[in-house]
């Protein structure tokens, strides 16, 4: 989760098949270094986690424990302090659920894994000047590993997912947070699960990626335009891929890295620029990750954490350095050079 001052702060994930973590590390780009910060009072993989600018603090929610089952409970660091307390329990557990700060401030916490119950249509709200949890109206499909965007209006998109890990969804749907309710949108063109979707600058929505029905990677891609609920083909990418990261570079490109396909990690690079809906591959990444995380940097470069190189889960971090001739990826460099 990006900082207000810049440093990225990662806290749990998975450091092996039955552990999952509660240790939590905050990087400085500054110096280029990692060190630790206060550790969670639970260990979890598979959660969300949102900077709530209006309260200094980051929202972890859910998520999954040692035997793969899904949490209800959450938990809020304050930045400033350097601290973690409780942010109290959803109604619902859920894991690979979708998380999006509202205009208002609130985070709308959608869908999800429930394992023994499977996936979850329930939605909540969470209200971190209250640090109180309230149920939303819910979702018309019960879904996880969709995407959820927020849109220009403030709305947001949920998009695609899976109900139980082998279909792949094509419905679509929008909520109001001024109204509360959800809306059917016009759906996808490709049902997709496990795929990444970002706010272009233009308004329009950018899917990629993710598994098909057959859990096979795609490299198609679809635009979604709000003004007129339709969705539109996008140049499709170089390489099939799912679990990708997407990030929004200052240029207006958008950066897809790493993900899976074919029963293994990648590290397949691309930028899509969307003036002429084109993909253009650039340098792969040092270490083949699926999983991980990216956070665009002050500085304009991309931080890329951690993951899987298939079965095995990686401590490595790296740089995408848009900035240096043929744009690379970069580790242990010194930013003062």
């Amino acid at each position: 989760t990006a900082l207000p001052s810049g440093q990225v702060l990662v806290a749990g994930g998975s450091g092996g098949p039955h552990e999952p973590l509660a240790s939590v590390e905050i990087y400085d780009p500054a110096t280029n270094a990692w060190r630790p910060a206060s550790a969670m009072a639970e260990g979890r993989r598979e959660h969300t986690a949102t900077y709530l600018p209006d309260q200094g603090i980051v929202l972890v929610a859910g998520g999954s424990d040692a035997d793969y089952f899904a949490l209800a409970s959450a938990e809020r660091y304050d930045v400033a302090a350097d601290a973690w307390s409780s942010a109290g329990s959803m109604a619902n557990t859920r894991a690979q659920a979708s998380a999006t700060l509202l205009p208002d401030g609130r985070v709308l916490v959608a869908g999800g894994l429930g394992h023994e119950k499977g996936a979850t249509a329930t939605v909540e709200i969470y209200d971190g000047a209250a640090n109180a949890w309230t149920p939303a109206a819910p979702l018309a499909q019960a879904r996880f590993f969709h995407s959820a965007t927020r849109l220009a209006s403030g709305r947001v998109l949920v998009a695609g997912g899976t109900s139980d890990g082998s279909d792949a969804l094509f419905s679509v749907e929008i909520f109001d947070p001024d109204s509360g309710s959800w809306s059917a949108a016009a759906p996808l063109a490709h049902g997709r699960w496990a795929h990444r979707a970002i706010l272009l600058p233009s308004g329009l929505v950018l899917v990629a990626g993710g598994d098909d029905e057959q859990t096979l990677a795609m490299n198609s891609a679809e635009i979604y335009d709000e003004t007129t609920d339709s969705w539109s083909d996008a140049d499709a990418m170089s390489a099939s891929t799912a679990t990708q990261t997407m990030t929004l570079l200052d240029s207006g490109e958008v950066l897809s890295a790493g993900g899976f396909a074919g029963q293994a990690s990648i590290d397949d690079a691309e930028l899509y620029a969307p003036e002429a809906d084109a993909w253009v591959e650039t340098a792969p990444l040092h270490m083949p990750r699926t999983g991980h995380t990216a956070n665009l940097l002050p500085s304009g470069r991309v931080l890329i954490a951690g993951g899987l190189d298939y079965m095995s889960e990686l401590a490595s971090a790296e740089i995408y350095a848009p900035d240096l001739d043929d744009a690379v990826f970069v580790d242990g460099f010194d930013p003062k050079d």
